[in-house]
Formats: structure tokens, sequence, C-alpha cells
């Protein structure tokens, strides 16, 4: 996804990534990309090491690496001297950096105490694993950033698990941490099956104690007993002196098991490999090669641990095993590299995963989302477009009160099934990618997700994603993402369905946020909204009963939100219940009026009008829509078929993009 700006547009921010090494990691990888990929910020490419293998990368990408430190010798990377910092200090005051985003525990520490020497910086710091085993540099990391986290002014983490360890053992507010996926700019165009591939199973990750390569020569030796013919390529940088190599001799595995060395392009191995084994038991976030061997249609087996399940899905795309168990890795090997048509069912899940889900553009366009927030302040929305940010925060606070735990699971089906009951779930290709636009608490997603290949969530409120993100915890393919309707993070094209409902009706520019969804969905696409109505089927008395109503919104919305909430449940009690249980009555005797308000809830528990009280009383923005009018927008951005339900809540829309 290509985010761009008029030419002549001023950048949000100037942003030096600085990474504490020039050596070609994949972070380095990754987060470099994903700033050659941006063009709303103006990134600064640098390190604090001297020259490196990720210097002439950078090079090769056309761009200008800037280097801060030096090397005393070939191997003697990431090592900190005063002599970068002071040159890192004069840059940013010339070059008017006001953000750095740094990958390195150490240099982030000492950055942060710098700060009173580089006025109107922020600081960001990427954690790019989860900092929560029980390590010496865990624990380490885990102290410090306890009690100095407040000299930080963001955190981006790449995986969900990590964002908690910083939340719940960190004391990090959530606001201040962002989850941002790594992605790939393309997927390779190679069509050869998996099946086809010779029996080469390879691992890309640099030689060090933290990726357990010595553990994982025992499940290769388990593997070999089985399928001797089956070979293993450990491709990376060799941070252990030899001691690997010197493994593979002891153990009789020279002839199955080769040490390439650090590779500046990888593709050539990952096209052969029939398998990508990722032995690391603990400290990994969302690792780029993994993501790559995805992108190549090669299946994965890994160990359970930190990141890794939310990018591996368990006998779909790959095999997770319990952590350092070496014969169930070794047992998952075998099956994949006996298996081929199962090799080739997973690769192809794999590959259509990262392309829709992990891709380059979504990554740029969520830093994008982050610093901006970061610059302009964590509760700002500044620039936050088609938003009102009181509305916005309204449902925060709405949602944080009524997080759908009081909803029994056969209600919250019904209410879904008066929603999606004219959607077609039948024209969804498999595995089909959407959107929750305005996911609120997730309360929809929970059933929609199981039912798709991947669901993004979608909220201009992050105390409502936490919500989300708490109640959806246990699925996996779920993605969860801070923007508003204006600024939706998707390629164009690239939506196989959406919905959004109870939300656009909240917006300013109603019109203009149904534009900016179809404009990210697939020709074909089905687009289910739900907005509220004008009434247009509705007798002129009842109007004048809601023009009342609207009266006593206008008031009560613009109170605190615990006197709202109060008054909230008085309606709820003394006109939502009798009204409703009056119906109910009122409908077993086949007496009930035609029109007979709130008749909706006579079926309903009190738990539900309790919410939809606040939400009704308790919203400051509020529009209204005929039948007509919801027609016309959705045509006016390109929708075509379009058909509304027969029955309450109305109006509930659905139209394919042509």
């Amino acid at each position: 996804m290509n985010v761009a700006l008029p030419t002549n547009s001023v950048p949000i921010a100037r942003v030096l990534l600085l990474f504490s090494s020039s050596e070609l990691g994949g972070a380095e990888r990754s987060l470099t990309r994903m700033a050659c990929q941006s063009s709303a910020l103006e990134y600064h490419l640098a390190t604090l090491d001297g020259e490196g293998p990720w210097c002439d990368w950078v090079r090769e990408l056309q761009r200008h690496p800037v280097v801060f430190g030096y090397r005393k010798g070939a191997k003697a990377h990431g090592q900190l001297n005063l002599r970068a910092f002071i040159a890192l200090r004069a840059y940013i005051r010339r070059e008017q950096i006001n953000v750095i985003y740094v990958c390195g525990i150490r240099a982030a520490f000492i950055l942060r105490w710098m700060k009173p020497l580089m006025p109107g910086v922020c600081l960001v710091q990427g954690v790019r694993w989860n900092p929560a085993s029980d390590s010496r540099l865990d624990h380490w990391f885990r102290f410090l950033e306890r009690w100095s986290n407040l000299l930080v002014d963001g955190y981006i983490t790449n995986s969900q698990i990590a964002a908690d360890t910083l939340a719940q053992r960190c004391r990090i507010p959530t606001r201040r941490i962002h989850v941002i996926y790594n992605g790939l700019a393309e997927i390779p165009a190679d069509d050869s099956e998996t099946s086809a591939r010779p029996l080469e199973v390879l691992t890309v990750a640099n030689l060090s104690p933290r990726k357990d390569h010595l553990n994982y020569l025992n499940a290769i030796t388990l593997v070999l007993a089985t399928i001797p013919q089956a070979r293993f390529i450990f491709v990376g940088r060799d941070d252990m002196s030899g001691e690997v190599q010197h493994a593979i001799e002891q153990k009789g595995l020279a002839h199955a098991v080769r040490c390439v060395g650090f590779q500046m392009d990888v593709s050539s191995y990952l096209k052969r490999a029939r398998l990508f084994v990722l032995p690391s038991p603990s400290g990994e976030g969302c690792p780029t090669a993994l993501l790559e061997s995805f992108a190549w249609g090669c299946p994965v087996v890994a160990y359970a641990a930190d990141g890794i399940p939310e990018l591996v899905n368990d006998n779909v795309d790959g095999f997770v095993v319990p952590p350092r168990d070496v014969t169930a890795m070794a047992e998952k090997i075998i099956t994949m590299l006996n298996d081929g048509s199962l090799a080739v069912k997973f690769g192809q899940a794999g590959k259509k995963k990262v392309a829709d889900k992990f891709t380059l553009g979504a990554c740029a366009k969520f830093h994008e989302i982050a610093i901006k927030r970061i610059v302009h302040g964590i509760d700002s929305d500044f620039q936050m477009r088609n938003v009102d940010t009181k509305t916005v925060g309204g449902f925060g606070l709405e949602w944080a009160a009524f997080d759908q735990s009081g909803l029994i699971e056969i209600e919250k089906k019904q209410i879904f099934n008066d929603y999606f009951s004219i959607f077609p779930w039948g024209n969804l290709p498999s595995n089909a990618v959407g959107a929750d636009i305005g996911c609120g608490s997730g309360r929809w997603a929970s059933i929609v997700a199981p039912r798709v290949g991947f669901l993004h969530l979608i909220d201009a409120s992050e105390q409502a994603l936490e919500v989300a993100r708490k109640n959806l915890g246990n699925i996996a393919n779920c993605t969860f993402g801070h923007a508003s309707v204006a600024e939706l993070p998707f390629e164009d094209g690239s939506l196989d369905f959406a919905y959004s409902l109870g939300v656009l009706h909240h917006v300013p520019d109603t019109a203009a946020a149904i534009a900016s969804i179809a404009v990210k969905m697939k020709r074909g696409a089905p687009l289910l909204l739900y907005l509220y109505y004008a009434f247009d089927n509705r007798s002129w008395w009842y109007r004048a009963v809601w023009k009342l109503s609207d009266l006593t919104r206008k008031i009560v919305s613009t109170m605190p939100f615990g006197a709202k909430s109060i008054l909230c449940e008085i309606i709820a009690a003394l006109v939502y219940w009798p009204m409703a249980r009056c119906a109910k009555q009122l409908a077993a005797m086949g007496k009930m009026p035609m029109g007979w308000p709130l008749a909706y809830y006579r079926d309903k528990s009190f738990y539900v009008m309790r919410t939809d009280a606040l939400d009704r009383f308790g919203t400051r923005l509020e529009q209204r829509f005929s039948k007509g009018q919801i027609e016309c927008m959705l045509r006016e951005a390109g929708m075509i078929d379009v058909r509304f339900s027969d029955r309450e809540p109305y109006w509930c829309a659905v139209g394919v993009k042509k």
C-alpha cells in the first residue's frame, strides 16, 4: 500500500530510525523496508555502530545510511561509544529531527537520559521480542522499564504478547503501547509446489544461544532416523564462535546439516525449502524470516512461544509445539516431509495469510498513525480525520463499562442474526479477509472471525480496542488497528468484505466514511451497514416522540460520564424496561399496536437495554438517514445491488462493490 501525500505536503514528523548495530537481522530488514515504503513520514536511517552489512544493504535500496559510530574490528559490532552519541546529538539539531525511533536496549536506555539535551524530540522505543523470560537480560529490561518508562514517549512492539508484558510486568500504560506487525512488500511469483521441492528444511536465524540451535540438533537426529535423506540448512551470522558447527560434527550430522553463514539475500534458499523451522523456545516477536517463508509458500514448524502463535495457525499453515519439546518438533517435521499434499495445503494458506494480513503498506500506515499520536500527544486525536473526538472518547468509556461480558451467548447470536440476516455469506471466498469498522467491544467480531480467514478490527478509540483485545484474545485470526474510518490501513481493493454496525451515524461525514471503506474493497465484495433510520417508515406521532427524546439526549450527552451513565441507567429502568415488557405482553395477546416504541426490546435482557440506553442518550453526535439517503450514499461510493433488511433494527443495508 502506498500512502501518498501531495508533493508539496510537509511530513508529519522527521523520524530518525536508529539501530544500535549495523548487522543485518530481522529487525533491521523489516523496519528499514517499512521506512522506505512510507511517504507520510520523513525517515532518516541511522546506526550507532560503524560500517556493516546493514549499511551496504541500505545503499542497495538507494538510501543513505547515517553512521554515527565506528568498529574496532570486523566482528566488534554493536559496541556503543561516546563519540557516536555526540555525533547523534549534533545530527538531530542540524536535521531538525523530532522523533527518535530506537531499536536496542542499551541505546534506548542511554537516550532516555539524554532527553534534556534534545528538547522537543520524542523518544519511541521499538521492542522486537517478548521480554517475559527468566533470563538476566529480560529481568534487567523489565526493571529498567518499570522505573524509567516515563522518560519514553511511546513504545512500538511487533506482537501483542510483548505489549501485554510491557503493560502487565513493566507497568506501562497501554495507551502508550502500539502493536504493529511486520510486513512484506511483495509476494514472490514462484509457482513451484512445495511437494516438488527437495527435502530441505530451512532455518534462517543467527547462530546464538537464544535461537537454541544446539537443542534443535537433537530434533534433527530424530528426524534423520526416520527420513535419512532429509537435509537441513542453517542461514545466519555465527555469534557462537563455531560451537554449533562443532556440535554438528560431534553428533555425526555433517552429512545432513549445513551452516552457510550470513546471506544478504535468502530467497534462493526459501525457494528450495520444503519446510521452515524456527527453533527459538522464547524471545520471539514477529520474525520476518517466518513471514518470508510463508510468502514463498513454505509451511512452518515452530515452538508455541511468545509471538509465534500470533503468526502461525496450528494445523492450518504450520505446526506449533510446546517449547523445548524436541520429540514433538521432530514428529511434526517428519509429518510435513512425508505428506507432500499437506505441505502444499499449509504453504498456500501461509502465502495467502501474508498477502492479506502482513503487508508492508499496512505496517507503514500503522507506524504513521502511531508516531503521529506520539508526536502530538498520546491522548490527542490530532489530524485523525472524520471523527468527533468527544464522541470517540465517550464510546471508549462506554465499552469499558459495558464490555459485553454480561451479554448471554444466545442473545448475542439473536441480535447478530438481526444485523446479518441479509449478509451474503455464501458469496465470500474461502479464507476471506474482511474488516470490522468501529469494532467497539468486538462482540460481533467474535462471531464473524470463526467464519472467515482473517478479520481486521478497527476503532478510533484505543480504550475500545483494549476491550476488544481482551474479549477476542483467544481468537488467532484477528488483528487490531487504531485508526479512523478515513485512515484505514489497508491496500485499496484488498478486502473481501466489510461491515460497520451502528458506527457511521456517529461520524461527521457519513457519506465520506462509506466511500473510505468502499475504496478498500475488492470488486464483488459485500459491505454491510447499520445506520440509524430517520423514522421514514413511522407515523408522525412516533417522530414527535423521538424529537422529545432527542432533546433529552442533547442534554444528557454533555454531562460527565459518571452522571450520564447514572441517568441512562434510570432511563433504561423507567422507560426501556416498562415499554419493552408491555410490548411483550401485548404481542403475546396479539394486540400490540403498529409502531409501539421500543418494541424491539420486548425479548431482550435488561443488560442490552442498559447498553443501548447509554449508546442512545450518551452520545454527542448522532445522525439519522432515510432508506433513500442510505442507498444513495452506497451507490455514490461504488456499491451496487443494494438491499435492505425488512426487520428491525432499521436500517440494515448491504451493497456489493462494482
